[in-house]
């Protein structure tokens, strides 16, 4: 038999025409085409009975037998007997070699919004067979995988049934970082700590494509914040991972302003340069902020002459944060020594804002007995006044305009260096008047000085146009210190004889009234009118014990009397100029009286 040979074979191998020659024998040959497969029994081919036979594609499994031989029955062999031959057989087996095959690399894709992959191309992977690749597929027919890696097998598979399969990676990966949105600012305000304490900080949004698995912040404890401005971060953390993060702004503001609390003092300048200053300790007194103070500022620091008395000053504190308050305080100024001789309840001069006596309180001090303060009143009958320089601050004369509300005191006491200007109305005093500096009224305004006590010149007395009235209600000393005066009225309701007493040289150049009150003299005293001096005659009640003089032309009448007795005399116009004095002396007379006796008395 000729055409092929044993061999291994592919699937669907087509074996060449098979030929029977066989030989020996009669005749002719019947043929008969069997085939056997994976070494079963030989079973004869339906139609292969000619020499010749087409096999065909043979369709077996890898591995398996496929056997095919001719039986040859000579018809012409010899009665001897003839015998049916096999002539050589041909094994055709299918080739069990398995195809190979190389995936496609490992694919590594982002999860989507669903946390999966779609779409996902696998490639193809690369294969080959020794006869032929029938088919090649996977266990993933679909393109969509979900998160994490999905092993896909490859199977390629020939015609024969050999296979191989190779792992292809597809490995789906979160990459995608959560989405978070914080809470919106939080604003809030110091405590007395300069802390506070947040409700609440609010919730942040998150979002994943995949699942959040927590939120995290580093916030502090309770909620507490300091002043100022701190962020909180929060951080978003998926179940794969990913983080995001974002920041709020928790704001704590101090709006508390500071609590200012102050002192009054008392401050005394400097006998050499007539200053003093003060910084903000001395005013400040235990001045508190919840946050801390930053600073605090005096609006005035330094006095001199200027100030002296009670001055405002403004303690302004700010806090760390800005926030400012203020409160104010009394400065009071005064010189070395400046209580020296005075009684609580007592009046000192300052000046200060103007020189006029009634017109505004702060020109005053009023004296306690231990501080001097602002007076709520100008000084009225109760009051002593001091006129009187402090220390080496210039004197600032006093000008009394009370021609609508009376300057009133109790006593008067200017002291050197000192003036008191009276230049229209009046002042009342009720107690003793003393005069160490100057007292000057107006030349052509008529002005008052009532005067209820004692009258003490050893300063300088100007009587210009003005009334000097002695208006006392016990007896009145009065020392002229040389001084003239002007109009004098003699008004003391003391019940006596001696109600106002005059010890040394008084003149007076305008009039003098005598109302009540008995005029005496002691030591050098003594009562002189001038040359256009007038005065009234007096009255039982009033009138002067002692010797009048008058001087120049004209007329007069002298209040004279002596004891109980007044006794007025009255002269007519001297010639020439003169100085002429009158005084009563009561001698009782003899009883038949003279006219030779009268006017030799």
């Amino acid at each position: 038999m000729s055409g092929e040979s044993d061999a291994t074979v592919c699937y669907g191998y087509n074996p060449a025409l098979l030929t029977a020659n066989p030989s020996g024998g009669v005749g002719t040959y019947n043929y008969q085409w069997q085939s056997s497969t994976n070494g079963g029994a030989w079973a004869n081919i339906t139609g292969a009975s000619s020499q010749t036979y087409n096999p065909g594609a043979i369709n077996l499994s890898a591995g398996s037998t496929y056997a095919i031989r001719v039986m040859v029955d000579p018809t012409g062999t010899p009665d001897c007997g003839a015998a049916t031959a096999s002539l050589n057989t041909y094994t055709f087996t299918i080739e069990s070699v398995n195809p190979s095959i190389t995936c496609p690399s490992h694919i590594l894709v982002d999860a989507n919004e669903d946390c999966e992959a779609t779409g996902v191309n696998l490639g193809t992977p690369i294969t080959s067979d020794n006869c032929a690749v029938e088919t090649v597929e996977n266990n993933h027919p679909s393109t969509t995988y979900p998160l994490g890696t999905t092993q896909v097998t490859w199977t390629v598979t020939d015609y024969a049934g050999n296979s191989s399969q190779c792992i292809q990676n597809v490995s789906v990966n979160d990459n995608e970082a959560p989405t978070i949105t914080c809470p919106a600012t939080v604003n809030e305000t110091t405590n007395l700590g300069c802390m506070a304490t947040v409700a609440s900080l609010g919730t942040p949004l998150t979002d994943d494509n995949c699942g959040i698995a927590g939120v995290i912040d580093d916030a502090p404890g309770g909620l507490t914040f300091p002043l100022g401005e701190t962020i909180v971060t929060y951080v978003a953390n998926d179940i794969n991972g990913n983080t995001a993060t974002c920041q709020q702004s928790v704001i704590i503001t101090d709006d508390d302003d500071p609590v200012v609390t102050t002192q009054d003092i008392t401050i005394v300048l400097n006998n050499v340069t007539n200053t003093a200053s003060i910084t903000a300790d001395d005013i400040d007194n235990g001045s508190t902020d919840n946050c801390g103070i930053a600073s605090r500022v005096l609006d005035k620091t330094e006095f001199t002459c200027s100030d002296l008395g009670v001055n405002t000053v403004t303690l302004t504190v700010t806090d760390n944060s800005g926030n400012s308050s203020f409160s104010t305080a009394s400065v009071t100024v005064l010189t070395e020594n400046i209580d020296s001789g005075l009684s609580a309840n007592d009046y000192l001069w300052l000046g200060r804002d103007s020189d006029e006596w009634n017109e505004y309180t702060t020109n005053w001090l009023q004296y306690d007995g231990s501080v001097f303060d602002v007076p709520g009143a100008l000084p009225d009958e109760t009051n002593n006044v001091y006129i009187r320089k402090h220390g080496g601050c210039s004197a600032v004369p006093v000008v009394v305009n009370a021609s609508v509300t009376i300057a009133e005191c109790n006593d008067l006491i200017i002291e050197s260096d000192n003036v008191l200007n009276l230049q229209t109305g009046a002042i009342n005093i009720h107690g003793d008047f003393i005069n160490g500096g100057t007292l000057s009224a107006h030349a052509t305004n008529i002005t008052t000085l009532l005067s209820e006590g004692d009258w003490t010149n050893n300063g300088n007395f100007n009587a210009g146009s003005g009334i000097v009235g002695f208006v006392g209600t016990t007896q009145q000393t009065v020392v002229t210190g040389g001084d003239s005066f002007n109009v004098v009225s003699f008004n003391n309701t003391t019940p006596g004889s001696s109600d106002i007493v005059i010890t040394d040289a008084m003149q007076i150049n305008g009039n003098a009234v005598f109302a009540n009150g008995v005029v005496v003299f002691s030591g050098g005293g003594s009562l002189t009118f001038g040359s256009a001096a007038t005065s009234s005659a007096g009255s039982a009640t009033s009138y002067v014990d002692g010797p009048v003089a008058k001087q120049g032309t004209s007329a007069f009448t002298f209040a004279t009397g002596e004891g109980n007795i007044w006794a007025p005399v009255g002269i007519a116009a001297p010639g020439v100029n003169s100085t002429i004095t009158a005084e009563y002396n009561f001698v009782p007379g003899p009883l038949n009286w003279t006219a030779a006796y009268m006017c030799n008395e």
